[in-house]
């Protein structure tokens, strides 16, 4: 993304491509660094297939989240992230909490539905909003594994099966207003459209209708000041896992 954001500078446009990676860990992380330097960012990436296609039986893609930010005369950059397959670490919480996975969400090895939560392990998961996931995580494929001249689809082997790099790709765009309608033009308009949600007239009057992103930044500034909250059960698994391994825990 800093390579994307430097050729933007220069040319308008900017976008990079990486391939032979592993878990890059929050995709926003990566659109908002576009977004800090006054520009959009887009950023995807792509790895083992887990997730089915909508009316499919078995695994094709990742879940391969997609993210967009862009700055507004706020401090905090709107900023919206997207897994396009349902995320495997929300569904097996919900399966710690409830000893149930949630419908709608999981196949099992066999391609029926299920909610099972001894069936996740080798399970498939389902893409969110049925074909409006399916459709988006194709286009993360694309952007990535297609770009990049990298595995796609079923030839990413599945994280389980392989010791090695998991073999996945990432996408990073930034996109200069100034070479467009102008920055300051560009950061008008959409504090125009921010200020347009802000007011838009909530269904629950005590829930306010916000921007993407917006929850997120209080929570992270919450956070530095208060320390982030953990379940029982997750510090339990922790522990555990961090004890099998030799890692002394204070």
């Amino acid at each position: 993304m800093d390579s994307a954001i430097d050729w933007a500078r220069e040319f308008g446009l900017g976008a990079a491509v990486v391939r032979n990676s592993t878990h890059n860990g929050a995709i926003s992380y990566y659109s908002v660094q576009a977004a800090r330097h006054g520009m959009m960012g887009v950023a995807a990436t792509a790895c083992a297939p887990h997730v089915a296609p909508h009316g499919g039986t078995r695994g094709l893609h990742g879940t391969n989240p997609i993210s967009y930010a862009f700055p507004h005369e706020a401090d905090d950059p709107v900023a919206f992230d997207l897994s396009t397959g349902h995320s495997h670490a929300k569904i097996k919480d919900h399966a710690d909490r409830e000893g149930s996975l949630p419908p709608g969400r999981v196949l099992d090895a066999e391609g029926t539905p299920t909610t099972d939560a001894a069936k996740l392990k080798n399970g498939w998961l389902l893409p969110v909003g049925g074909h409006v996931g399916f459709g988006l995580g194709l286009l993360v494929d694309a952007l990535t594994a297609g770009l990049s001249n990298s595995p796609i689809g079923r030839q990413v082997p599945l994280a389980h099966d392989t010791a090695g790099p998991y073999y996945g790709s990432f996408f990073a765009m930034a996109i200069s207003p100034h070479a467009f309608g102008g920055s300051r033009t560009f950061e008008m308009r959409l504090s125009h459209l921010v200020a347009q949600i802000e007011s838009n007239p909530p269904q629950d009057p005590d829930k306010p209708v916000r921007w993407p992103g917006q929850r997120s930044w209080e929570v992270r500034r919450h956070r530095q000041d208060h320390g982030i909250p953990i379940q029982d059960l997750q510090w339990q698994n922790l522990v555990s896992k961090l004890t099998i391994h030799g890692v002394p825990i204070p």
